[in-house]
């Protein structure tokens, strides 16, 4: 999908139309969203809906000019959001490790 600085690769697993609970994968430092695709259709049989993507810079994603910065991987994922169609409002889980779980400490403090 086409955002701000460049195309985003990302994958939503489970029904997309907002019904179920949304789980938001963040891969780590030289990482990609492929780290989830094994785990992404067993969340799906718990009844999430799952989405994962390559952080700019990184696996399938463009890599703009810009500093990656975790605020910059925050503003990454929830534009990614609302590109799919998910409120700014909506809720949701996420799963991250390293240099993702930087990334999901922004998003908390910016979206509690």
């Amino acid at each position: 999908v086409q955002a701000k600085h460049g195309r985003i690769n990302y994958k939503l697993w489970g029904s997309g139309d907002g019904s179920r609970p949304l789980v938001v994968t963040i891969h780590g430092l030289l990482g990609s969203m492929g780290a989830y695709t094994s785990m992404a259709p067993h969340l799906v049989r718990e009844g999430f809906d799952v989405l994962a993507f390559d952080l700019f810079g990184f696996g399938l994603s463009d890599s703009p000019d810009a500093r990656f910065r975790a605020g910059f991987y925050a503003d990454q994922t929830m534009e990614l959001l609302s590109l799919i169609g998910y409120p700014e409002t909506a809720r949701f889980d996420v799963l991250a490790y390293s240099m993702g779980g930087l990334v999901a400490m922004k998003l908390a403090c910016r979206h509690p």
